[in-house]
């Protein structure tokens, strides 16, 4: 056993992170790293995970010493400043694994009691009154602090090992792919017990109240339910809508592009586009599900006389999806391709989008938007984003999901979005041409838009207002420390709300091979935060 065997497995990684930490430092300083060697002497050979990662990491820095030493025998102090500098960023990044492995760690070591205990009388209880598989919340947490173990090690293996670390990328790239899945089974997880526990979950009890004569007991539990989704309505369905107007205010000042992205490689991608873009009416599908997309490339590319220069652009709702899309796309008879497979020279019907973050300017230049999920009653996306450059806009009939923000914008301006049942698709290549797309046009729309805007953002300030206090402080520090909300105790919450999310970040060569998902607070919040906080 190691003589570190009585701490807290949390203390057990702060301690090598500490030490990983102190190395990386000494080495900016160009300094010996030889003596940090002691810190790490206390971890000796054992089954425990952080017994065997401390034996590795000690291996580790002994090399370093040995390479270094070895570069100052033969005088050649620039190589052995830049090989100093290059492990010291190594041991750095290490040392913010650890620290991260801990935390992951110490959750499995409280979780495995609670699924070994399952299930118990009282979890058997909750899950009747909620109708939650919670064992199943559970085990998708296990399952994913596995992963992320795996994962952790797997990195820090990929740091230490300096110019041969890419011999790792396939197994970095299989956990991370399926930390993906494990974090989307999650939020739908999350998303059904939120819904069961909240204001639903009090109606129905009011409304049995009611039925069984406690008619008092149940208008209270009702007049409860109204308050709690009056609150939900407000942070989650309006929240999304509060930054636009400001936005769109900063867009047009040149105080923000919506076409600047933070790679080469995406940034390359965009110009590829805009160069497919050139000479053509584009028309975007955003957010399809289903068969969205083969009922509308049918309807559009069905006038094709009339509609010549037609490119329709498809941004699928999942973007591991696109190559599915394509496929169902292509079997109908259309020239079709995804983006990061297309030449400048290619002439495609359709162009399906396999990199997130092009939809916003995609709205901004397109004649025409249909916006997928309602089309089939899969489940209604954001009308308003193109709807804020005043980009003639259709949805399909179904707005289960938002119909707050639907019926909003029916008491401001129920003309902006045109609806159409899928046997009326067919209407849609008329419907296109005949919509006024010129700049004035787009600046009508924008200013009947404007209202609906200011009530959007007037109810999000009113729910957010009504958050627990708790909660708002809780959202500061979360700005403040982003990278707590992979361990924060109440993310299932925020999810619910809509104030966190799960962020897909492909790599624009190869969304296969390389998913980086990352959680963060969604957009508004911030906006929100520095209003409330005047």
């Amino acid at each position: 056993m190691s003589r570190h065997a009585s701490l807290p497995i949390r203390g057990q990684a702060d301690a090598l992170a500490e030490a990983a930490d102190l190395t990386g430092r000494r080495l900016r300083e160009l300094g010996h790293p030889a003596e940090c060697l002691p810190l790490a002497k206390r971890f000796v050979a054992s089954s425990s995970p952080l017994d065997q990662v401390a034996g590795q990491l000690q291996t580790w820095l002994r090399r370093d010493c040995r390479d270094l030493n070895a570069l100052q025998v033969k005088g050649d102090s620039a190589r052995m400043n830049d090989s100093a500098r290059d492990r010291a960023r190594r041991w750095e990044i290490a040392s913010r694994i650890l620290s991260g492995l801990g935390e992951v760690l110490d959750r499995a070591e409280q979780l495995s009691p609670i699924i070994d205990g399952f299930p118990s009388p009282e979890r058997v209880r909750l899950d009747a009154e909620s109708q939650v598989d919670q064992l199943a919340v559970l085990e998708n947490e296990l399952s994913q602090v596995r992963v992320r173990v795996r994962l952790a090690l797997l990195q820090l293996a990929a740091c230490a090992s300096g110019d041969g670390g890419s011999r790792w990328d396939a197994e970095i790239g299989r956990a991370t792919r399926e930390q993906a899945r494990l974090e989307l089974e999650r939020i739908e997880l999350v998303r059904v017990s939120g819904e069961q526990h909240t204001w639903q979950d009090r109606e129905e009890q009011g409304r049995r109240l009611i039925e069984r004569g406690s008619r008092q007991q149940g208008e209270a539990l009702l007049a409860q339910a109204a308050e709690d989704r009056q609150r939900h309505d407000a942070v989650h369905k309006f929240g999304p809508l509060a930054p636009l107007r400001d936005l769109l205010s900063r867009v047009e000042r040149e105080e923000a592009r919506l076409e600047v992205f933070g790679d080469a490689q995406r940034s390359e991608r965009w110009q590829r586009l805009l160069s497919l873009l050139a000479g053509r009416t584009l028309f975007v599908l955003g957010s399809s599900h289903q068969d969205d997309d083969v009922a509308v490339a049918q309807a559009l590319f069905a006038a094709r006389n009339r509609l010549p220069n037609l490119l329709l652009v498809v941004a699928p709702r999942n973007i591991l999806e696109a190559r599915d899309v394509l496929a169902d796309i292509s079997a109908k008879g259309f020239r079709c391709g995804l983006l990061g497979e297309l030449t400048e020279h290619a002439q495609p019907e359709v162009i399906v989008l396999d990199v997130l973050g092009f939809l916003m300017p995609l709205y901004q230049r397109a004649r025409g938007a249909f916006i997928g999920g309602g089309l089939h009653g899969v489940r209604d996306h954001n009308f308003c984003e193109p709807l804020v450059f005043g980009t003639p806009t259709w949805t399909g009939p179904h707005h289960f999901w938002s119909p707050e923000r639907w019926g909003l914008l029916q008491r401001h301006a129920p003309e902006l979005v045109r609806v159409l049942e899928p046997n009326q698709l067919d209407r849609l290549p008329e419907e296109l041409l005949s919509a006024d797309a010129s700049d004035a046009a787009r600046r009508r729309r924008q200013a009947r838009l404007e209202p609906f805007l200011e009530e959007a953002e007037r109810l999000a300030l009113v729910g957010i207002r009504g958050l627990p206090a708790s909660t708002v402080q809780l959202l500061r520090e979360l700005r403040e420390a982003p990278d707590r909300i992979e361990s924060c105790p109440q993310r299932d919450e925020l999810v619910y709300l809509n104030l966190v999310k799960l962020v897909a970040l492909p790599n624009v060569l190869s969304i296969e091979g390389d998913w980086q998902p990352y959680w963060r607070l969604t957009h508004h919040v911030g906006y929100l935060l520095d209003r409330l906080d005047g």
